[in-house]
């Protein structure tokens, strides 16, 4: 596995944020513990949020967020005890909490496996700066601005804390970017590569390249998601 296909996470990181949380879970009000496990929602979305979780615990994705659209059909309650648990009471994970500003005008709570966030800081130390290693929790409490969804750099942050293969994150990053010149009517400036790239992400969703967002190296997306189903289906859920 090339270096742009490094593991967010690995068995004794699984292990370990995996006993943690099955012996907090117990602690959480009903309500927290449905917000967590997903059980206000139907069908779908309920199982979706089950698995992210999952994936949080296990560390393939190491952070995972509460959007507004779950919030809104637990108690008011519920996200904030969550928090408070977690952030008292936890020491591999940690809750942020996006209030809801004028300036952004949304509100969520995001997951992070804090061991599987440290793991990703030492695969790609360009994108992390030291504190990460030493201080995650105050990284991601006090740095929402760098590590938040967006582009450029903004997205190849958010993407590796996501589980997302390096290669991929890159790749994605540059489509937001063509998507914005297009979105500008700058269809003449783009490169080949560029074009190339929007052609490609037509063709690349397939179920070997969901889990990161589009590839053009479905061999290699293919054994790390291998290898991530290997340490998820290792843990006795």
């Amino acid at each position: 596995m090339n270096a742009a296909y490094k593991l967010p996470t690995s068995r004794a990181i699984a292990e370990e944020a995996f006993a943690e949380f099955m012996a907090l879970r117990e602690q959480f009000p009903p309500q927290a513990k449905q917000l967590l496990m997903g059980l206000a929602t139907k069908g779908p979305q309920r199982l979706f949020k089950f698995i992210e979780v999952r994936r949080c615990v296990s560390g393939i994705s190491p952070e995972i967020a509460f959007e507004e659209h779950v919030l809104e059909v637990f108690l008011e309650e519920a996200a904030p005890q969550l928090e408070q648990i977690i952030n008292t009471r936890a020491e591999r994970f940690f809750v942020y909490h996006k209030a809801r500003t004028p300036e952004y005008d949304w509100e969520k709570y995001s997951l992070f496996n804090l061991l599987a966030v440290q793991q990703v800081a030492r695969n790609y130390p360009q994108y992390f700066p030291e504190e990460v290693l030493r201080e995650p929790r105050n990284w991601l409490q006090n740095n929402w601005m760098l590590w938040a969804d967006g582009r450029g750099m903004n997205c190849i942050r958010y993407g590796l804390l996501s589980g997302f293969p390096l290669g991929s994150v890159l790749k994605f990053a540059m489509y937001k970017e063509v998507r914005k010149k297009l979105e500008d009517g700058q269809e003449t400036a783009l490169t080949e590569e560029e074009r190339e790239l929007m052609q490609a992400k037509q063709s690349a969703l397939s179920w070997t390249t969901m889990l990161s967002y589009f590839s053009f190296y479905p061999e290699d997306d293919q054994r790390y998601m291998q290898q991530l189903d290997e340490i998820y289906l290792a843990l006795k859920w």
